[in-house]
């Protein structure tokens, strides 16, 4: 999920110039991405072909696929903690063009350079609103793992803000028990796992290492060994993967602290999960959809959820967007295109 962030750190040792992440999404193709460096046009290459599409920022954290249509219908990718817009790019070339308008949202700290926000509930308010405005019919709140509960929170914004109908659907997203005791959060443990795998991804010099191998240290320390082990040769590389590994870590740090809150204040509330604080209003219609190993251990029975209909797919969780990517993108587009009475008429159904 680095990928934008490591063409970004490319073009700024090669070009000597002040880039940031938000650029790549700014400009989607070569010509577009090439003028903001000041490159002429006759030392471009060709443009790609009009049929293929493009994801364009329209708001500081949503971007849209491209499209020669307006559609009835939209449908918001949410990525899950610490991940990034880019996961859900197979599943979203997968939905038919010009049949629903899809677009994805950019976690602050992630796919930009923006502070991390540390709650759910805050990242709604703040992303809920860029949705409405880019909004031109039916909304599909689509989130995975935590981006669930993300999802969900935003329906409930966008209600107050005046939509009268939204759709969940749930992608592998976790239902903590009520009885469930949080430890306290070992910042030792996540630490070490995090920079473990960032070296086991992007080390190009030393041997493996384990998660112990960051013990005691500081966050800093911890920064400048993955970097060194990226064996870079360019002073302002190492300065620029310094800074956005320092930044990912807060930021994946944020989101799992988001989480623990999130169901630790849910639950003192007493209430099912998906059940308005203030009453007063039907459960969303919501589609779940998951891979055997969460769905295994999840249970939706203490939720407004469910009767909703579950999609199960085979496989891990970390590989469920890669593996069955047309397989959602149908739910998906068959559940925002399904009419409220026979949604409902279903649900009754699988009830009984």
């Amino acid at each position: 999920s680095l990928s934008a962030t490591v063409l970004t750190v490319q073009v700024r040792a090669h070009f000597q110039c002040d880039l940031n992440v938000r650029a790549v999404f700014e400009a989607p193709t070569i010509a577009a991405f090439a003028s903001k460096l000041g490159i002429k046009d006759d030392e471009v290459p060709a443009s790609p072909a009009p049929s293929e599409r493009n994801w364009v920022l329209v708001e500081d954290n949503l971007a849209r696929l491209d499209s020669p249509h307006v559609a009835a219908h939209d449908i918001v990718l949410v990525p899950g903690a610490g991940g990034s817009a880019e996961v859900f790019n197979g599943i979203a070339l997968s939905l038919p063009a010009g049949q629903a308008n899809v677009f994805v949202l950019h976690h602050d700290g992630i796919d930009n350079e923006a502070d991390p926000l540390g709650c759910f509930v805050a990242m709604a308010e703040k992303y809920a609103p860029q949705v409405l405005r880019h909004s031109t019919g039916r909304i599909l709140l689509a989130g995975y793992c935590v981006g669930g509960l993300i999802a969900f929170e935003m329906a409930q914004v966008l209600q107050r803000l005046g939509v009268a109908e939204s759709r969940l659907c749930f992608i592998d997203t976790a239902m903590v028990p009520a009885d469930y005791t949080f430890q306290p959060f070992d910042e030792a443990y996540f630490k070490g796992e995090f920079f473990k795998a960032i070296c086991d991804t992007y080390s190009r010099v030393g041997d493996a290492v384990s998660s112990h191998t960051f013990d005691g240290m500081p966050l800093e320390e911890c920064v400048a060994f993955a970097v060194r082990r990226m064996d870079l040769h360019d002073p302002t590389e190492h300065a620029i993967w310094h800074a956005i590994l320092r930044q990912r870590y807060l930021a994946e740090k944020y989101h799992a602290l988001a989480t623990r809150k999130y169901w630790i204040d849910h639950h003192a509330d007493g209430r099912k999960f998906g059940e308005p604080a203030g009453g007063g209003r039907e459960p969303f219609m919501a589609r779940i959809i998951e891979s055997d190993e969460i769905g295994c251990m999840n249970s939706w029975a203490n939720s407004c959820f469910v009767g909703s209909v579950v999609d199960q797919f085979e496989g891990k969780h970390l590989a469920i967007l890669k593996n069955h990517e047309s397989d959602i993108a149908n739910a998906l587009f068959e559940f925002i295109n399904t009419p409220e009475i026979n949604a409902m008429t279903e649900t009754a159904e699988y009830d009984s």
